[in-house]
């Protein structure tokens, strides 16, 4: 665990932070959300920045080839992660109109899921290997930490989270792809008028009997 109290109640902030915010996406994503296009992509693009930092900072860590075999392994647990999720999410989101004519979306509870079980299992591995949570960071080892241990720990983490980014893209382009879709199936606005067709009059029938 942290060794100090500072470093202690960040870790407390920050996990208690995770746990609520899988409870309300949870939540959410049982009972509907309104699909706000900006609000997914922000999420998706925040992850891949962070993980473009995370990779950068293993490329500059003086570990020759194996940082760049990390970063690589990386770069293939991304799009390994991205690609089931966004089948999964494809074939189990639903997308609903209101009243109002906004679109919600309904889904499972297994990439929410899978994202808090990758967030605890990097929390575990340091843990494990380190004793403590260096939050992402690739902070100097302490003196009681081999160098191998702290290496094997980074490269772990580093990709569980590259798998944890994948997830979360491949559910963010699935729910902008099949909103797309959705949208272009169903074009009308909720409450418009249908649209009918204009019946052409009858010819008024003759002296000499209806008209041919």
């Amino acid at each position: 665990m942290p060794t100090t109290s500072s470093e202690l109640a960040l870790f407390l902030i920050l996990l208690s932070a995770v746990l609520l915010f899988f409870a309300w996406w949870s939540w959410r994503l049982r009972k509907g959300i309104r699909v706000q296009l900006w609000v997914v992509g922000l999420f998706g693009a925040f992850y891949v920045l962070v993980f473009l930092l995370v990779e950068a900072e293993v490329l500059h860590l003086p570990w020759g080839g194996v940082a760049r075999a990390a970063a690589f392994v990386d770069f293939l647990l991304l799009v390994l992660g991205a690609l089931p999720a966004f089948r999964y999410t494809s074939r189990t989101t639903q997308f609903e109109r209101t009243a109002s004519g906004h679109w919600v979306y309904r889904g499972r509870l297994a990439i929410p899921a899978a994202w808090l079980a990758f967030f605890l299992l990097r929390y575990g591995v340091e843990l494990a290997l380190l004793g403590r949570v260096y939050l992402f960071t690739p902070t100097a080892p302490s003196p009681a930490t081999s160098i191998p241990a702290f290496a094997a720990s980074l490269i772990l983490v580093d990709a569980l989270f590259a798998a944890s980014t994948g997830i979360v893209l491949g559910n963010a382009l699935a729910i902008y792809w099949n909103h797309r879709r959705q949208r272009r199936r169903s074009p009308v606005p909720v409450g418009a008028a249908d649209s009918v067709e204009p019946v052409s009059p009858s010819v008024p029938p003759t002296a000499d009997g209806p008209a041919r």
